[in-house]
């Protein structure tokens, strides 16, 4: 069976899905992405029209990953849209609902591009699995073991 990749949210690492992965009936891949627990550094940001404000008090990630990532969500790549219809496997979107900072018309119009994906709204912001980990796992799983 191929195994589940599982990436984490900026400011967060690996360990997020150390809970979910346990309960999984197949292999889970948990990465680390650049600048986040023990992935590696990120590449030089680039600046933004309005970076965000760095906290005063620390964070548990790497600053400077925040800029590039912001960046890539407020203008993506219209040929990565373009792609998504190259897509042909079995995708499920999770979307969190109103609490979340995530555009939810955009996650249905990026899985309406997609001929094999649906959408499943748990309203529980933008970190389901981590917010309401018993309704994730109630879809993710059957979906993973289709």
């Amino acid at each position: 069976m191929i195994p589940v990749v599982l990436l984490h949210a900026l400011g967060s690492s690996a360990r997020t899905w150390e809970t979910f992965a346990a309960g999984l009936p197949r292999t889970s891949i948990a990465l680390d992405l650049p600048g986040h627990g023990t992935g590696p550094p990120p590449h030089a940001p680039m600046p933004l029209p309005e970076p965000p404000a760095r906290p005063a008090e620390p964070v548990d990630f790497d600053w400077a990953v925040v800029e590039p990532v912001f960046r890539t969500v407020r203008t993506p790549d219209p040929a990565w849209w373009a792609a998504l219809a190259d897509i042909t496997a079995d995708t499920l979107w999770l979307a969190g609902g109103p609490t979340s900072h995530v555009d939810q018309s955009r996650i249905h119009d990026a899985a309406a591009r997609m001929p094999s994906a649906r959408v499943v709204e748990v309203p529980a912001g933008h970190r389901i699995h981590s917010e309401a980990p018993d309704e994730f796992a109630a879809v993710v799983v059957p979906f993973l073991t289709e």
